[in-house]
């Protein structure tokens, strides 16, 4: 027997409000049931079941259902598809989406005519990184740049050493996203360097060999005590999206050149391109870091005797080694707490990043569509305002938010699996170390017998 619901359904965003008033009844029958939120599906299908989806918010079947319900569904779904078709992406989609595609070549121009150059402009650096944050994609605009740079330089030559086009944004990207960690880290350093100067010896910043060479000796270790501190007080600092960026091009550089040119790429990042470079200042002390950089692998210990280390005779050498491994071991295989730590993204950011990339691009259209070639128009149409204006309409908008979820749950799944591998390997080397532990006192036992 068919049962009447008396209920009143209307439909936003379409051209003509269709609904059922209140005094028209809605009739279902036994074959049909009433979902959790509302709609209407067949006993037939389960409950939530898509399979008959044909517009966005299309969710039940019309199985079951007499003929005038239908009749009402079906003109709400023409309604609302032919309402869905007539949605144009707006001037900032069209090209927000040309940066961010695989292969960009919108990318390729804007970086070719802009930052390769040699007197390039690092604000067109900044306005790149600002439009990329602001969408949540800054990781993306990095690891992409290091793919093409590990990709195209030849195997002989060393990585990330010249001035490329992702040196350039890379050093931005840490001067303006990176700064706190450096502070905590060199800012120990500093005060060392400042209370020389203030005891009137500039040989000690200079290098002068006319120094006291244990004066010297004596300000080093200090610096390297300090500095080991440092590292292994704050590499729990270190940002996510950093973290996140080394860890990704160390995993290339590892699967396309072997471990040890991927030791000397975070040397080189983290290192000579991040954390060295305050001190350029005191050339003594910069080249005995560098010397002791060589020597950390990312290891707490080594099954086999390394001759390198034998050169180790003070107590301050083998404490900064130890914390550049801590922080090599962090940035490999300890939590990244990337998809955690990213709380979304600003309307506000990104309609001012769109407004600055647009301004760059309308002041250097010359250059960026030579790079370009053919197809250039448009581009041209969207800085330019020829192309109608649109506002962002709510498929897109929901589609992005969509994707966004997806990769931050498949970010969320790849840390936690990270994580229990890591707990995995420590319990290993526990074991390991139990193990030379249990040596060393038969060792001693065997001595004093």
């Amino acid at each position: 027997m068919a049962r009447t619901l008396r209920r009143k359904t209307s439909v936003p965003n379409c051209s003509s409000d269709v609904f059922l008033s209140q005094d028209q009844p809605l009739q279902i029958s036994n074959s049909a049931s009433m979902t959790p939120d509302g709609s209407i599906c067949s006993s037939k299908s389960s409950i939530g079941s898509h399979n008959t989806c044909q517009s966005p918010i299309y969710c039940c079947s019309t199985e079951g259902i007499n003929t005038p319900v239908k009749k009402y569904l079906h003109t709400i779904h023409r309604q609302v598809d032919r309402h869905v078709n007539t949605l144009r992406p707006s001037n900032e989609e069209v090209l927000a989406s040309m940066f961010l595609e695989k292969n960009s070549r919108l990318l390729y121009s804007y970086s070719q005519a802009l930052i390769s150059k040699s007197d390039y402009n690092s604000y067109h650096i900044r306005i790149l990184l600002k439009f990329f944050r602001s969408r949540g994609k800054l990781t993306h605009l990095i690891t992409n740049l290091s793919d093409i740079e590990i990709e195209t330089t030849n195997y002989n030559n060393e990585l990330f050493r010249g001035n490329s086009v992702f040196t350039r944004v890379f050093s931005e990207y840490l001067k303006n996203y990176c700064n706190e960690f450096l502070q905590h880290i060199i800012s120990p350093i500093q005060e060392i360097i400042k209370e020389v100067k203030t005891k009137n010896q500039p040989s000690v910043l200079t290098g002068d060999d006319s120094l006291n060479g244990l004066l010297l000796v004596c300000t080093i270790k200090d610096v390297l005590e300090k500095m080991a501190v440092s590292i292994t007080k704050n590499t729990c600092l270190l940002p996510p999206h950093l973290r996140y960026i080394l860890r990704h091009i160390y995993n290339s550089v590892y699967l396309s050149r072997g471990e040890e040119a991927s030791k000397h790429v975070l040397e080189t990042l983290m290192f000579l391109r991040f954390i060295l470079p305050p001190l350029a200042q005191t050339p003594q002390l910069l080249k005995k870091l560098q010397s002791l950089l060589k020597m950390a692998n990312g290891k707490i210990f080594s099954r086999h005797s390394d001759d390198r280390h034998e050169t180790l005779t003070t107590r301050e050498e083998t404490l900064f080694i130890s914390s550049v491994n801590t922080l090599y071991r962090g940035i490999i295989t300890g939590p990244l707490s990337f998809a955690t730590s990213f709380k979304g993204v600003k309307r506000s950011e990104q309609d001012e990043s769109y407004n600055d990339i647009v301004q760059v691009i309308r002041s250097e259209m010359n250059r960026i569509s030579n790079v370009f070639g053919d197809g250039f128009e448009t581009v041209f149409d969207i800085v330019k305002g020829k192309k109608d204006v649109v506002s962002a309409n709510v498929i897109n908008a929901a589609e992005e938010m969509t994707s966004w979820m997806i990769d931050r749950e498949y970010e969320l799944e790849g840390e936690n699996k990270e994580l229990r591998l890591s707990v995995d390997c420590l319990k290993k080397e526990c074991c390991i170390l139990r193990q030379k532990v249990m040596e060393l006192q038969t060792n001693e036992l065997n001595l004093s017998n």
